[in-house]
């Protein structure tokens, strides 16, 4: 079920068994660290914040070392911090990864034709969020996304993006 995946997985069960099910697993993304505990005896909620606990510190790290990547590569053709650049390279499907700041708007319009990104100040009727845009984009093309606090923000544009080519 999980060929095709990079989602991280986390083993639940008593402690004694995740060795013989690791000599098993051909899975490439199974983490070292598990849950020891009976699954049955825990809830739905439960089993996934002890889990989230084990992922949160995983997904932090894949975010560091994109943050690294996008600085080493500021400055060349390969990496940018302009939604001038970010949403043509989306739409292309070019981006690697993708870093948006939470709970952030940039309403405007992007012009297929010509190749345009228009910033507007606001929502209007004819224009959507161009992270968004670049978002949806970027997954449908199996790049990453990183939602980020806006302190994060690799950059000093209102998001950035690491480019495929």
């Amino acid at each position: 079920m999980l060929r095709n995946e990079q989602a991280p997985l986390v083993l639940v069960g008593l402690k004694y068994l995740f060795a013989i099910y690791r000599q098993a697993n051909t899975y490439p993304h199974l983490l070292e660290e598990g849950v020891d505990t009976n699954a049955d005896e825990l809830g739905v909620g439960e089993l996934h914040e002890q889990a989230w606990k084990i992922v949160v510190p995983h997904f932090r790290k894949a975010e560091e070392q994109a943050v690294r990547r996008f600085s080493a590569l500021a400055g060349t053709e390969r990496a940018s911090d302009s939604l001038e650049e970010i949403v043509p390279a989306a739409v292309d499907r070019r981006i690697d990864a993708l870093f948006v700041p939470k709970g952030v708007h940039v309403w405007g319009r992007f012009d297929r034709k010509k190749r345009k990104v228009t910033i507007d100040g606001e929502s209007q009727p004819d224009n959507e969020d161009l992270l968004d845009l670049s978002a949806v984009h970027t997954l449908d093309a199996d790049g990453t996304i990183y939602a980020v606090d806006r302190v994060e923000l690799p950059g000093k544009g209102p998001g950035a993006a690491i480019f495929r080519y």
